[in-house]
């Protein structure tokens, strides 16, 4: 009679959306624990558990997937930290919608400290984001123990530290470029010796043949000076976008639309800074 051979788990490569990773029992999938809107939000709960879900000391959650259900075809979701079960978001982490108030699923990349509660939102407060909604990502100690890849828009990186998200503060269109904040609300200008890489944008924009640019200016909400990034898929809607561009030392990144129509908040930019 042949031995049984447990097989070997860590030496295969699995993959959640964004990101992949080589041990599958670090797997963890979230659900939100009730609709939740701007007004409203909501912890979102560990399935072992049936708790709101903390991250732990020592650790960090990184999301790769989320399966939404949208109000409304021009809603967001946002998902970020928050200090308190249900409490309110203290830092934006991700954001997604597809442009439909159907279910769907948007590959995403986001990290969420240790500590921290992670909780859900959608864009406006009169329409939600609706249960079920289930964010799946693996959750590693802080210096992983484990090989862990990030893939933002065909970008491939292994340090989750120079993941950086960057958020349109308010509606741009061609005569008002607005640059975009970092996640500490600071107008963000690419540090000397760095590079920014884009890799993938949530957008909302206005009107059918509206685009959204996103480019380098020499101040903060200048005229875009090179542009590097365009991005569309028709009609007054949301949506999320695979992009690649690099943005170089000292320039800030600004985003605006190719007419009098506005690229509209929310807009997130993800990719990563680093060095040149």
């Amino acid at each position: 009679m042949g031995t049984h051979i447990k097989p070997t788990t860590t030496a295969l490569t699995h993959r959640i959306g964004c990101i992949e990773f080589s041990d599958y029992s670090k797997l963890k999938v979230l659900y939100l624990s009730a609709n939740a809107d701007d007004d409203t939000p909501r912890a979102m709960y560990d399935v072992e558990t049936d708790a709101a879900y903390q991250v732990p000391a020592g650790s960090v959650f990184i999301a790769g997937r989320v399966t939404h259900y949208l109000d409304f075809d021009v809603t967001c979701g946002r998902i970020g930290e928050a200090a308190s079960s249900g409490g309110v978001i203290t830092k934006d982490v991700l954001a997604f919608g597809t442009g439909t108030g159907f279910p769907d699923t948007s590959d995403v990349i986001g990290v969420f400290a240790a500590e921290k509660y992670i909780t859900a939102e959608s864009s406006d407060n009169s329409k939600q984001l609706r249960t079920p909604t289930v964010l799946y990502g693996v959750e590693v100690l802080a210096t992983p123990a484990v090989t862990i890849q990030y893939d933002i828009g065909g970008y491939i990186c292994t340090d989750y530290n120079d993941i950086k998200l960057l958020i349109l503060p308010a509606d741009a269109t061609d005569s008002a470029p607005k640059t975009l904040h970092d996640t500490d609300g600071d107008n963000y200008v690419v540090p000397a010796g760095k590079i920014y890489i884009a890799g993938k944008v949530l957008y909302y924009l206005d009107y059918a043949s509206n685009r959204g640019r996103i480019g380098e200016s020499d101040s903060a909400d200048g005229a875009i000076s090179r542009e590097v990034l365009h991005f569309s898929k028709g009609g007054t809607t949301v949506g999320m976008q695979d992009v690649l561009g690099t943005f170089e030392a000292g320039k800030y990144i600004t985003g605006e639309s190719s007419s009098g129509f506005s690229l509209r908040t929310p807009t997130y930019l993800y990719g990563v800074e680093i060095d040149a």
